[in-house]
């Protein structure tokens, strides 16, 4: 079942950006070479509505041990999609990841930095984050699919296409706006909230111009005073952060009344220090955009980020069912909250081609030069010019001897990366509907999602913890030397909290969540099924993983790889905590599949890191403004 080969431990340091077709290299397999994968349930992956296999697994209760055993070259039938298959690696082949890996080591640091690397080295190209993907003619992998795509609005009535929008409508169309302040932005946001579709001085799509600082006291006084502003001061006034304490945090409301909105950026614009809320609406689409800065340190909840509540963007909380948003090619860094939540019911949305990338206070596969000027460690600066007086960084800085170096480490990945329902056991849950397909969830602590109640579909996935696990096991080799009085500061029923769960995604309450032909890299919990109490079954959901790609890097330098579905036995990809696994079924009044998608949707998780580069992010595209306003193509 895991393929043990000790070259791997010269892999690691630069693993999280090694393709999965390339793992023979490093001795893992993954396509040739060291695991005989064979497609591992490919053909029952091509469409969602093939879903019907029992999601019993007989490993659930086993789990994540690490301890090394032979593996034997046994597979299932690759046809059968049964799934887990490893191999160990040949001699030859091991010695020459030896070399390789070594070469890598030695010299990656500046390679990473000018994002040039020798002559055939498979890294060229597609994997350089920092230069743009030209695209040209029709590139049908981009469309518009799955919730977002599907016709009628049973609340409103008001999309009886799928997600459109505001419309392909040209430049000079009084409904198009182009904004570069903030003022701007405010006046074409109401455009759109308060004046009917076909009125006079209706907005229908707001391409932002450039990059926008948005905090409250950056926005000023006339976006403030504006008739029936969007923004508003967000209740919770930042405290720790210096550079949120001056400009402050935004809330900013998208309603379009009646619908059909599309705001976007054709060069990747930043938008900081704000938090967009879209309630009580339809038909939103939210295209190419990064958005940063709504982080600080928590000393108040001690580490667990429950009081402030900013999320990067928030749907459906606060006033009125919302449907059909598509959000597509953004970028995300680390927010003190969710990054995005899915609340109050919403249903049809669709997230895409999206990266949550963290922190750039750490070199890693998106960054590839650390940022010693990056928002967190302008946070840490500041905790350090009087670190006493915080106690639980205190307790990181004194009692942990964390150095401010490893607690940037530690903070680098998304903690809430994205929440679909809000209170537990609350009936709207179940009303609402999501699929997310190619997103990179980069070192990400938590939620890929959490589900509470919902239908979820993911597919394409790619989650690479490969750093965050490294900063996991320094913390907790840091906490084991600590003294039992210490210790119970982070045990005892008020605690501290620091450091990463490493969870994937999960699905309770009865949620129906589907999750195909993604790769996990270091997650140690890549599917789950409740998180409250695996006693009460009322708290656990249905997940199925069907053609995953999962790599574990073991502390003693093995290698597990796997690649199947979750319900073959022995399977280490969960579902985890409550070991009575629920058969997985979608929560449809016909009981089927809520869509169908062509085979030819689906990317082989063995080589979906290179599609996930040449795509994934905010301004990573460059093609015909156009396009940003289309959803087929």
């Amino acid at each position: 079942m895991r393929v043990q080969n000790k070259s791997a431990s010269l892999c690691l340091r630069w693993m999280s950006v090694v393709m999965i077709a390339a793992l023979a290299a490093c001795g893992g397999g993954g396509g040739g070479g060291g695991q005989a994968t064979g497609g591992g349930g490919a053909s029952s992956a091509s469409s969602i509505a093939a879903t019907s296999a029992s999601s019993t697994n007989s490993a659930a209760s086993s789990a994540q041990s690490s301890s090394s055993t032979s593996a034997s070259s046994t597979s299932s039938s690759a046809s059968s999609g049964s799934g887990v298959s490893s191999s160990t690696a040949t001699s030859a082949s091991s010695s020459s990841a030896t070399s390789s890996a070594s070469s890598a080591s030695s010299s990656t640091p500046n390679y990473y930095a000018s994002c040039t690397f020798p002559a055939g080295d498979w890294r060229n190209g597609a994997w350089c984050w920092s230069n743009p993907t030209v695209v040209s003619g029709a590139v049908s992998k981009y469309d518009l699919t799955g919730f977002a795509s599907l016709p009628g609005d049973s609340v409103t009535g008001l999309v009886p296409a799928g997600v459109t929008g505001g419309g392909v409508i040209p430049e000079t169309d009084p409904g198009y706006r182009k904004v570069t302040t903030a003022l701007e932005l405010a006046q074409a946001i109401v455009a759109a909230n308060k004046i009917d579709p076909g009125k006079t001085g209706r907005a229908y799509v707001i391409e932002i111009m450039n990059d926008l600082d948005l905090g409250w006291n950056e926005i000023g006084s006339a976006a403030q005073t504006l008739a029936s502003t969007p923004f508003s001061k967000h209740a919770n006034t930042p405290k720790l952060h210096p550079k949120l304490i001056a400009s402050d945090v935004s809330n900013l409301q998208i309603s379009p009344k009646k619908g059909g909105l599309t705001i976007f950026s054709a060069n990747g614009a930043t938008i900081r220090h704000s938090s967009w809320s879209i309630k009580a609406t339809s038909n939103v689409i939210i295209r190419n955009l990064k958005f940063d800065e709504l982080w600080e340190w928590d000393e108040d909840t001690k580490g667990d980020y429950d009081k402030n509540n900013w999320d990067f963007i928030v749907i459906g909380v606060g006033g009125g069912r919302v449907s059909h948003i598509w959000i597509d090619h953004c970028t995300f860094s680390n927010a003190y909250d969710g990054i995005i939540d899915t609340k109050g019911g919403t249903s049809n949305v669709t997230y895409s081609w999206n990266a949550y990338v963290g922190d750039d206070g750490v070199a890693n596969a998106f960054n590839p030069t650390a940022n010693l000027n990056s928002f967190v460690w302008q946070q840490i600066n500041k905790l350090e010019e009087n670190k006493d007086s915080y106690p639980l960084y205190s307790t990181l800085r004194n009692k942990m001897l964390l150095t401010p170096e490893q607690i940037v480490q530690v903070m680098q990945g998304t903690k809430k990366t994205m929440a679909i329902g809000e209170l537990s056991k609350d009936v709207v849950n179940q009303m609402s509907s999501v699929t997310l397909h190619h997103n990179l969830y980069l070192n990400p602590v938590d939620r890929l999602p959490r589900s509470a109640g919902a239908q979820v579909h993911s597919y394409n996935n790619y989650a690479d913890a490969t750093n965050l696990l490294a900063a996991k096991r320094m913390r907790d080799a840091k906490f084991a030397a600590m003294s039992s009085a210490d210790q119970a500061k982070f045990t005892s029923d008020n605690p501290y909290k620091f450091g990463p769960s490493l969870n994937g995604s999960i699905s309770v309450e009865d949620g129906a969540m589907l999750v195909e032909k993604s790769v996990y890299i270091d997650v140690l919990w890549p599917l789950r099924n409740n998180q409250t109490n695996p006693a009460d079954a009322s708290y656990t959901g249905k997940i199925l993983g069907l053609d995953l790609q999962y790599i574990f890097h073991n502390e003693d330098g093995t290698t597990y790889t796997e690649r199947g579905d979750s319900t073959a036995t022995g399977s280490r990809l969960g579902p985890f905590q409550d070991s009575r696994i629920k058969p997985f079924a979608w929560n449809t009044t016909h009981g089927g599949a809520p869509y169908t998608l062509p085979a030819s949707a689906y990317d082989d998780p063995a080589s979906l890191l290179p599609v996930i580069q040449a795509g994934v992010g905010a301004g990573r595209l460059t093609w015909a403004k156009e396009n940003w306003l289309k959803v087929k193509y």
